[in-house]
């Protein structure tokens, strides 16, 4: 008799957190530090968000995650690699 199929676990595709620490990269990126403990590389040269700000996590269906914040356009981040 055959299993049934199971279903993958679903990653969180959307969820509000904020932002834990600021790590400045080179060439003015950033590494921010979610309060989750999850950590995201900007893909873009701006400013960096403040420590506290609140954060909307975004996914794409493509995978692409972007970042929603009061106050500034949405901007795509990549997820950090571990040290």
């Amino acid at each position: 008799m055959a299993e049934p199929a199971r279903e993958a676990p679903r990653r969180r595709a959307d969820y509000d957190t904020e932002i834990a620490t600021v790590t400045p990269l080179r060439h003015g990126y950033y590494r921010l530090q979610l309060a989750d403990g999850t950590a995201y590389n900007t893909t873009v040269v701006a400013a960096p968000p403040a420590v506290g700000d609140a954060v909307h996590v975004r996914r794409s269906p493509l995978g692409t995650t972007f970042f929603d914040m009061a106050g500034r356009s949405p901007f795509a981040v990549k997820p950090a690699r571990a040290r």
